[in-house]
């Protein structure tokens, strides 16, 4: 047997509770397990009724994407940069070994970098190398085999 639907006089006090709490801080899931277990209604339902309180209030609806439709790239997360000008925590934050690391890590990097750039170099020298003496070997059979 399905439960009974709310009153409209529960539902107004279900949303002002619901308002009242949300506004107070606790969680969501926690608000709608509380109200759920004391207006004897699931969560989904108390959460049905917070959207429907937002909605009222305003709040737009959260843009849902459209199915079977792909994202067209890549986005980068955006990050809010904060202003440098909070000269405190940066001295606070200065840490000397970090920035010796730091240095120590970017020579390393330009090092890595130049050893990958001869080590591809020396691989196209090999295979130019090894068609070279294929070639040789090659000429040398057609001598040797009249």
């Amino acid at each position: 047997m399905p439960k009974p639907k709310l009153s409209d006089a529960e539902k107004s006090a279900l949303r002002e509770e619901l308002k009242k709490r949300l506004a107070g801080g606790q969680t969501a899931s926690k608000v709608q397990q509380e109200l759920g277990a004391k207006f004897k209604v699931s969560p989904e339902t108390v959460r049905y009724h917070g959207k429907q309180l937002a909605e009222r209030d305003g709040a737009a609806k959260r843009k849902r994407a459209k199915p079977g439709r792909k994202p067209q790239g890549v986005r980068k997360a955006k990050r809010a940069l904060a202003p440098s000008t909070d000269l405190r925590g940066l001295i606070r934050r200065y840490d000397p070994q970090a920035l010796e690391r730091a240095a120590k890590a970017s020579k390393l990097l330009r090092e890595l970098q130049a050893e990958r750039e001869r080590s591809t170099n020396l691989q196209v020298e090999l295979r130019t190398s090894k068609r070279v003496a294929a070639k040789l070997d090659r000429q040398i059979k057609k001598l040797v085999r009249p």
